[in-house]
């Protein structure tokens, strides 16, 4: 009778938990692109859409618009004050990440606000977000070298074909357009978008 009891509640708290859960998934919105220029500051920086522009600098860190394959922002870095952003390391053959946040756009160990960096963390390292970097299941990392033509995943975020058209490196996808930016709504969807 006992078991039967406990059963009994198990079942009940686990419809209650469904039931829950199935209650949230139908008040959640479609994650619908919004232009960098017109997101709100939660969610990125004012200037951020200059990062892949070729001419652009970066006046704080190492960064050029040469250099920027493309940066991400939206509701996955909300109340973070920072963006993603990945551009080609030549010299090293790598693909670096970082967090351009306004104050310090380009990728640094100490020019930001209180002489901190925007280095990813060993938290973010061997993700998505750091695709140069690989981590066995002991934590063990490895570095991975790209060059011209190498496919590149983003995992959630796409795939993409790394190369250099003119003076600038960038992605391309299957159908040849360049990266930009991509709208991260989450750590596993997001929307890209392809400059003209």
């Amino acid at each position: 009778m006992l078991a039967l009891t406990v059963l009994l509640l198990v079942n009940l708290a686990l419809a209650g938990r469904l039931q829950y859960t199935l209650d949230q998934l139908a008040f959640q919105t479609k994650c619908e692109l919004v232009d960098p220029t017109e997101v709100d500051s939660e969610q990125g920086y004012k200037g951020m859409e200059k990062l892949t522009d070729s001419n652009w600098v970066a006046p704080k860190g190492e960064a050029d618009g040469k250099h920027v394959l493309a940066y991400a922002y939206g509701p996955m870095f909300k109340g973070y004050g920072q963006i993603g952003a990945w551009k080609y390391n030549e010299k090293n053959e790598v693909i670096d990440f970082w967090y351009s946040k306004s104050h310090c756009q380009g990728m640094c160990k100490d020019c930001c606000d209180g002489g901190k960096g925007n280095e990813p963390s060993w938290l973010t390292r061997g993700t998505a977000l750091t695709p140069s970097i690989k981590k066995n299941w002991r934590g063990k990392e490895t570095i991975v070298k790209y060059f011209e033509g190498s496919v590149v995943d983003l995992q959630k975020f796409g795939k993409y074909t790394l190369q250099q058209m003119d003076d600038r490196w960038v992605l391309k996808n299957d159908e040849g357009k360049m990266l930009d930016h991509i709208y991260a709504c989450s750590q596993s969807e997001g929307i890209p978008a392809f400059r003209s």
